[in-house]
Order: structure tokens, then C-alpha cells, then sequence
């Protein structure tokens, strides 16, 4: 019975390691896009016009998420 409990609580830790690992890489590869993006935005590559199309596209959950940080941003710059 402790054996099993033992086992259990390793193959747990080794999950949780793993789906941490996993949430990491995730995290630093949307981060190298949204760097990726804003360089793309401020430079000009990208025209306010494909901003707000892509902006009407997305989710309204994803669309506010944005919306919002932008907003926060330029809050910041005043």
C-alpha cells in the first residue's frame, strides 16, 4: 500500500514536471511571437488597417485580451 502511494506520488511528480516543462517552452515561444509581432507593428511592416482586420477575426476573449494590454500600454505612455 505505501509502495503504491510511493509510485504514485513519483509518476505524479514526473507529470507535473513534464506539463511544466511543456507551459514553459509554450510560454517563451508566444512571447518570441508577440516580440516577433510588435517589432513587425512598430517598424510599419504591419499597417494599423491588417491590425484591426485581424483584430475582427479573433475571439471576442482573444480580441479583449489584446484590446486591453494595448490599451494598458498606451496608458503608460501618457
Amino acid at each position: 500500500m505505501i509502495q503504491e502511494i510511493i509510485n504514485e506520488n513519483e509518476f505524479l511528480k514526473d507529470e507535473n514536471q513534464r506539463l511544466t516543462k511543456e507551459m514553459t517552452e509554450y510560454y517563451f515561444l508566444n512571447v518570441a511571437k508577440a516580440n516577433l509581432l510588435d517589432i513587425l507593428m512598430e517598424t510599419g511592416f504591419i499597417k494599423h488597417s491588417h491590425i484591426e482586420y485581424g483584430l475582427k477575426e479573433l475571439d471576442p476573449i482573444d480580441r479583449n485580451l489584446l484590446e486591453k494590454e494595448w490599451s494598458d500600454d498606451n496608458d503608460s505612455d501618457n
